[in-house]
């Protein structure tokens, strides 16, 4: 199993493979996230969609955001 960065070009194309995945993970984390409003971070290069891939196929996703904090 492969793990593979997606292009914020791509997501649109992806977003179907994993968008069961995702709000899945927006559900069980009972945020203030909705898996439109997670799109739209990924989309806009704000998030990083991380897809998990064998030959089968599409086995799982993840989001990941990055930010700099002062020590």
């Amino acid at each position: 199993m492969n793990i593979q960065r997606v292009d914020i070009g791509h997501v649109h194309q992806v977003w179907p493979m994993v968008e069961t995945y995702l709000a899945s993970a927006v559900e069980y984390s009972k945020g203030d996230y909705t898996p439109e409003s997670v799109k739209v971070l990924v989309a806009t290069g704000q998030w990083t969609l991380l897809v998990a891939v064998d030959d089968e196929g599409v086995k799982g996703a993840a989001t990941v955001v990055f930010s700099n904090r002062p020590p």
